[in-house]
Parts: structure tokens; sequence; C-alpha cells
């Protein structure tokens, strides 16, 4: 059997073969996409988490990266230039 659903999300809890947020796939003994994620709001470090799932219910452990969106509203102090001396 091959990968039929994928959940992604920001909790490391593993889902519920049930859960509405599994996204169903064509199914493919490996499976490779680029999906849209909508982090949270904030800033500070975001984790996303991944599983995949067969059609008998089988769920995979996760998968994860991060990103730190950090904000910088601070405008420089003192800047400077030379041209030519």
């Amino acid at each position: 059997m091959g990968v039929t659903h994928y959940y992604a999300y920001e909790s490391s809890v593993t889902p519920s073969v049930t859960d509405s947020k599994w996204v169903r796939v064509s199914t493919a003994t490996s499976y490779s996409s680029n999906v849209r994620f909508t982090l949270s709001s904030g800033f500070g470090t975001k984790t996303v988490y991944v599983w995949f799932r067969d059609n008998a219910g089988n769920v995979s452990s996760s998968a994860s990266d991060s990103i730190t969106l950090i904000s910088d509203t601070t405008a420089p102090s003192n800047p400077s230039i030379t041209i030519s001396n």
C-alpha cells in the first residue's frame, strides 16, 4: 500500500486517523509535493510537522522542520555613507 493522505500541523501530537485535516492525495509508494501551509500568527520559532497515512489507516511517524520569524522594526541609528572620501 502507498501513501493516500498527508497531514501538516504545528503540533507534534500524532493526529487521529479520523481527523478532518487529512489531505487526500493520489496513491503513491513515494510521495513528494509542494503544498501551501499557513503558519500561526506571531513571531518566534515555528515548527511544522507532517504525517503520512495509507488506506489501511497506518500513520507514519512525523517529519518536521522549523523556521524562526523575526520582527526588525528598528531603524538604523547614525547611518552614514562616504563616496570617494
